[in-house]
């Protein structure tokens, strides 16, 4: 990264060149010091009042990486990562491991919520400060920085509604709405009709393999979806913008619709 330095001069109602110069943003530039300070009290309040209580601070490095980890409008290292992540937390504190049904199969998140990447730099360390940035968006109901994690379960034919949104919906209105998807994996033809572009979908992992996910409208078997707050009413509201061709119905595990999406918390 770079800064232009533009010397001008102005004399006689002209605007004339002097000296242009590419000056290199790096860390061999010295901050200027009331700026520092400043930053550094911002990070302090950070500190104190978002960060202190899950024994956290700005600057402590929590993960390391050997390469950039960027936000792209398409599937990324970044956005698999993040989407891996709120499977595997919400699998590891809430679902049981004798009853397969209350795991999470698939989690997803919308690159509209991810706001920077995360690079290696020289040191290819990662601190929390560097993840804030990431996906900074949303508190939750208890004050707590992001948007809260949230679980439902939807029908197989409602999961591939949701991945109409990334073959249908992005495409018309932009790559916010790429998804962002752990646990499956889809075939689609961006040639066949619009809302039904999606022709096979596969569940599992490269781990443990896939499986065909049969969603037709006859098959009642739930899967648990793990989303943050504001992804999972949007996919909820995507139906009324459709006229209802992508209606879908968060649920409970009993089959139940969820009323209000802050009791799945």
């Amino acid at each position: 990264m770079q800064v232009g330095i533009l010397d001008i001069a102005y004399d006689g109602g002209k605007v004339t060149l002097k000296n242009y110069t590419a000056m290199p943003v790096n860390s061999a530039v010295a901050g200027d010091q009331a700026i520092q300070k400043l930053i550094n009290s911002f990070k302090q309040q950070i500190d104190a009042q978002l960060l202190a209580a899950d024994h956290l601070s700005y600057d402590q490095v929590i993960g390391e990486t050997k390469w950039d980890l960027t936000d792209t409008a398409e599937e990324s290292p970044l956005g698999n990562m993040i989407a891996d992540s709120i499977r595997w937390y919400v699998n590891s504190l809430n679902s049981d491991k004798n009853d397969p049904s209350s795991r999470v199969v698939v989690a997803v998140e919308s690159n509209g919520v991810i706001r920077d990447s995360l690079l290696a730099g020289k040191t290819g360390k990662i601190t929390a400060g560097d993840l804030f940035r990431t996906i900074p968006l949303g508190i939750g109901v208890d004050n707590t920085m992001a948007y809260p994690l949230i679980s439902f379960y939807l029908y197989g034919y409602e999961l591939k509604r949701a991945l109409e949104i990334l073959t249908s919906v992005r495409p018309i209105k932009g790559d916010d709405y790429y998804l962002q998807i752990s646990g499956l994996r889809f075939t689609y033809n961006p040639r066949r009709v619009i809302f039904d572009r999606v022709t096979d979908i596969e569940i599992g992992s490269e781990e443990e393999g896939y499986l065909p996910l049969d969603y037709s409208a006859p098959n009642k078997r739930l899967y648990r979806v793990a989303a943050n707050i504001y992804n999972a009413t949007f996919l909820k509201e995507e139906g009324r913008f459709t006229y209802s061709m992508l209606d879908i119905v968060p649920k409970d595990k009993n089959g139940r619709a969820i009323e209000k999406l802050s009791a799945a918390l």
